[in-house]
């Protein structure tokens, strides 16, 4: 068995961050649909959340892509098939 001085990782935060995600997400259809036929005020609104919420995933995404994924990616496992 192999012993180590280091901390594991908390991850109660990114697990929070991701929860958020899935659930903003999953509720977009019913905000398009939710939207009456020429509303066009509504659906600017609508529009720019979903503008919102796409940007805060990229840059989510670029976060973990240069913390902690890369450590995760060089990690040796079978490949996916």
């Amino acid at each position: 068995m192999t012993t180590t001085d280091e901390q594991y990782a908390d991850i109660r935060e990114m697990y929070m961050v991701h929860t958020v995600f899935r659930w903003e997400f999953a509720l977009l259809p019913a905000l398009v649909r939710g939207v009456t036929a020429g509303d066009e005020e509504r659906s600017q609104i609508i529009a720019d959340h979903i503008g919102l919420l796409n940007s805060v995933l990229h840059h989510h995404h670029h976060g973990e892509a240069i913390g902690p994924m890369p450590s995760i990616n060089a990690w040796p496992y079978p490949a996916q098939e």
